[in-house]
């Protein structure tokens, strides 16, 4: 993934059911305005095409508060789902994309949230994903390598 994406700035919504004040269990779903770099940044320079790619996540989660009434609230969390990526291209009025897409089997979470107020808290997390993509363009039965993803960020919750 280095020879085509530089990085990305991911959207990132849960939504779910609280089991309890330390429980949660949910969906959640990513999307990530991509940056181009490597191979794939060099190429679409050379070509003078726009590229832009964006990642799509969404799956399954458990989250858990370790001290859900402080003021400081510790959390941690598992998941699993479904990645895609797509790679978007422009030059001269046409436009065309290819997609990888396969199945995240790690997703890990950690963080932290100050209770702002009794409804919302806010606080940093970091993420890290691990995925294999098995289909790209279309193409079923494709076998990549596993990649892993490392997020860092802010979170607001609104605890209703």
């Amino acid at each position: 993934m280095d020879q085509f994406l530089g990085g990305a700035v991911p959207l990132w919504v849960d939504l779910g059911y609280r089991i309890n004040r330390s429980m949660f269990i949910g969906a959640y779903f990513q999307y990530a305005f991509g940056s181009t770099d490597g191979l794939y940044k060099a190429t679409c320079e050379s070509l003078g095409a726009d590229c832009s790619p964006s990642i799509t996540r969404l799956g399954a989660e458990f989250l858990y508060r370790f001290s859900p009434d402080a003021s400081f609230v510790p959390w941690g969390g598992i998941g699993l789902g479904y990645e895609s990526v797509s790679f978007n291209e422009t030059l001269g009025g046409m436009s065309g994309s290819t997609t990888a897409s396969g199945f995240e089997f790690l997703n890990l979470q950690l963080g932290g949230d100050f209770k702002v107020s009794p409804s919302f808290l806010l606080g940093p997390y970091i993420a890290f994903s691990m995925a294999s993509y098995s289909s790209i363009g279309g193409v079923s039965g494709f076998s990549s390598s596993t990649h892993e993803w490392l997020q860092f960020g802010l979170k607001g919750t609104f605890d209703l």
